[in-house]
């Protein structure tokens, strides 16, 4: 082999080289950011769970629901204690969720944003109004995704 031959494959692997890790770093972010769609679906869906099984506390069957704020990294599960259909602080905290490192709320549909299900049909109540629906958009640099609540309770 002449030098001229093999400088050209070694600038030939640099080239293959730097798009794979280019490549993979964006996929990595794409992953990223769905995990974390999933699993703010999946705690939405646990919400709705709780209340259509009647979970009690101190003989009083709850609503729970889920709180979000615009460009946070956090949404907060949670207990709503007086039957108000909204978010009343921490005393109503069961569980804050933070989002994966580099992920935030980038976009909702009001904010802040409240989506609290309802015994025993698990009725959604989205910022108090049973009509309506809710989007919540994640974003990781400049990658995003959408999810969307409807009022008869369908997450998608």
């Amino acid at each position: 082999f002449t030098l001229v031959e093999m400088l050209v494959v070694i600038f030939v692997i640099g080239v293959i080289s730097t798009l794979i890790f280019s490549n993979y770093r964006t996929g990595h972010k794409k992953y990223t950011l769905q995990r974390a769609r999933q699993e703010v679906i999946n705690h939405l869906r646990l919400a709705q769970d709780m209340s259509l099984t009647g979970l009690e506390f101190n003989n009083q069957v709850l609503s729970f629901g889920l709180y979000f704020q615009l460009n946070k990294n956090y949404y907060i599960l949670f207990a709503d204690l007086d039957g108000g259909f909204d978010y009343d602080g921490t005393s109503e905290d069961l569980i804050k969720v933070d989002l994966p490192t580099d992920v935030k709320i980038s976009a909702l549909s009001a904010s802040p944003l409240t989506i609290i299900f309802a015994p025993p049909e698990g009725k959604v109540y989205i910022n108090g109004s049973s009509t309506g629906s809710a989007n919540i958009t994640l974003e990781i640099s400049s990658l995003t995704r959408t999810i969307q609540i409807s009022s008869e309770g369908v997450i998608d």
